[in-house]
Order: structure tokens, then sequence, then C-alpha cells
């Protein structure tokens, strides 16, 4: 995500003026992005995810 568009704010603004105008510039550039992948079903999402932090925690040591 363009760290510019987070940093003024023009995220909530693209979200404010597709509700209210319909869209815009901003507005079509959010929508022109690819749609995330689906998650896992329950218990996949969840054991993956915690599986995933376990190993991070054991690789990272004693930091």
């Amino acid at each position: 995500m363009d760290q510019k568009l987070v940093q003024t704010g023009r995220i909530p603004m693209g979200a404010a003026e597709l509700l209210l105008q319909g869209g815009s510039e901003i507005a079509s550039h959010f929508l022109a992005q690819p749609e995330p992948p689906r998650l896992p079903p329950e218990p996949f999402a969840s054991l993956g995810a915690n599986t995933y932090l376990m190993w991070k925690e054991w690789r990272s040591g004693k930091e």
C-alpha cells in the first residue's frame, strides 16, 4: 500500500467519497486493486496463524 496515501488520510477519504459521491480518483485506485486471498476455514486458519507466530518467536531467540 502506498505509504503516502496512508499518511495523508486518503484511504478513509476514498471510502467516504465512494459512499457519498459514488466514486472518485482515490476510490478508483483502491477498487482497482486485486481482492485479497480467502482465508482457510477454521480450525486451519487459527492453527496456522498460531504455529507461524510460535515459529517466529522461536526463531528470534533472545533478541
